[in-house]
């Protein structure tokens, strides 16, 4: 992502699927009062469910490669590796 952008059509199913997930998501009664309480403790602002679909249609494929270049920066990244074994090895 950081080297090619996504497709615009890639792009398209991902923004579905998020929007999707999300309008699921608020069936429970549960979720649609959790969801204020949590943003307002994560985010102090509280987004409505319409503005969150009006940035996530605004996403283009350049912004997320933009984004994308600033969070998989090579320089100053570590790599941790969890296993069943305590030997160290090389990667």
């Amino acid at each position: 992502m950081a080297k090619k952008p996504v497709s615009s059509r890639e792009l398209q199913r991902t923004k579905d699927q998020m929007k999707g997930g999300m309008a699921l998501g608020l069936e429970s009664p549960t979720n649609r009062m959790h969801r204020p309480g949590e943003a307002g403790n994560s985010y102090r602002r509280f987004h409505a469910i319409d503005e969150v679909i009006e940035r996530i249609d605004a996403m283009t494929p350049d912004d997320l490669q933009n984004l994308a270049k600033e969070l998989f920066q090579s320089q100053g990244s570590y790599m941790t590796v969890l296993g069943p074994n305590g030997e160290e090895r090389e990667l």
